[in-house]
């Protein structure tokens, strides 16, 4: 798009958590900003737009971001909590609204884009750029736009002044208004090759060849995923946990106890909220696994190939995948997403938690 001179003035970007979408909005930014780009287009790294870039801190450069608001307090606006966001940068290699919400110690405080933002994002645009033709505006996660925020940036987004050109980055397209969606040319952003993520690993983070080969495989080309698995990131305990739970999610559906139900959600309702949000996401993993598993047992093509689970758990999800009916697995995997989207809207963990469990149940082989 840059080199044919086509960049639309609003592009959605999507990905799954941690993914390319981010790192890719903001070399785009970089390059729309370099005052030199090199021959083949790219940006130069090294003029003064593209050095204030990389740290941030270019004038034409604007980032919009979710802060977690403390009570009645003042609405905040992503200029104040820049250090911030510069201090997660550097500090992981990637990451997600989880990283960005433990930074800011917010607990269970909900993420979002405020009106404040808008009104300082249409004070900003209105004034002129300052090194480059163009002022590029990254928006991280504008799903999280409360309804008054959104319908106050619906003109700027549709009309911007002359040389603003806004780049969203999203993790669930669904979660915006139409509104603003049908205003954004949208993207998406694929997974990293296998082998690709395999040879990152190890040049750029000297994980060992096994852990590698492994994470690669696991990660379906999240290299977020992939240092999580890896160890890379200090997390491999805390994704087996996350994996163990919902694991043992399925396995007391199974059961068909409502005691056991209860004690299950209430379990749960007594751990942070971005550890609940980090099973549910695995729930839907298990539903692929079973699929896969499903499929394997069918396809000519030996071994594991489609199969995404490690070792240790693989008896478990397979056990799950034996007693789910193949038909049941894209109802069961809609009311998983839908009870996720609950969740992240700050729903009731023990009664939907309760509920989800007797979902489950229903779907299990008579």
């Amino acid at each position: 798009m840059i080199r044919r001179r086509s960049v639309p003035h609003a592009l959605l970007l999507s990905g799954k958590p941690g993914s390319e979408a981010l790192p890719l909005a903001l070399a785009t930014a970089k390059r729309i900003l370099c005052t030199n780009p090199t021959e083949d287009g790219d940006a130069c790294g090294e003029c003064l737009s593209c050095r204030q870039a990389a740290v941030l801190d270019n004038p034409d450069l604007i980032p919009v971001f979710p802060i977690a608001k403390e009570g009645d307090s003042k609405e905040v606006v992503s200029m104040m909590q820049m250090p911030l966001f510069r201090e997660m940068m550097k500090k992981y290699p990637r990451f997600t609204d989880h990283e960005w919400k433990e930074i800011q110690n917010s607990g269970n405080r909900q993420l979002s884009i405020m009106v404040a933002e808008a009104e300082k994002l249409i004070e900003r645009t209105a004034l002129k750029s300052f090194n480059s033709a163009n002022q590029v505006v990254v928006i991280w996660l504008p799903e999280t736009m409360r309804t008054d925020t959104a319908n106050k940036l619906l003109k700027l987004f549709e009309e911007p002044p002359e040389g603003v050109i806004f780049i969203a980055v999203t993790n669930n397209p669904e979660g915006l208004l139409p509104t603003i969606l049908s205003r954004f040319q949208k993207v998406h952003v694929p997974p990293i090759p296998e082998e690709l993520l395999f040879r990152a690993l190890k040049r750029d983070y000297a994980i060992s060849e096994t852990k590698a080969r492994e994470a690669a495989h696991l990660a379906e080309g999240n290299l977020y995923t992939a240092l999580k698995l890896s160890g890379a990131l200090g997390e491999k305990e805390e994704q087996d946990r996350v994996l163990d739970e919902a694991l043992s999610v399925f396995e007391c559906a199974y059961g068909r106890d409502p005691r056991a139900y209860l004690l299950k959600a209430e379990a749960l309702s007594k751990e942070s909220r971005p550890f609940v949000l980090d099973v549910t996401d695995r729930l839907l993993s298990v539903m692929r696994e079973a699929l896969a598993l499903k499929e394997e047992k069918i396809s000519d093509v030996p071994g594991r190939s489609f199969v995404y689970v490690p070792g240790e758990f693989l008896v478990r999800t397979k056990k799950i995948s034996s007693v789910l009916p193949k038909s049941a697995i894209a109802p069961l995997m809609e009311e998983i997403a839908s009870a996720r989207q609950e969740l992240r809207q700050n729903a009731n963990v023990k009664i939907l938690y309760f509920d989800l469990l007797i979902q489950i149940a229903r779907h299990r082989k008579k």
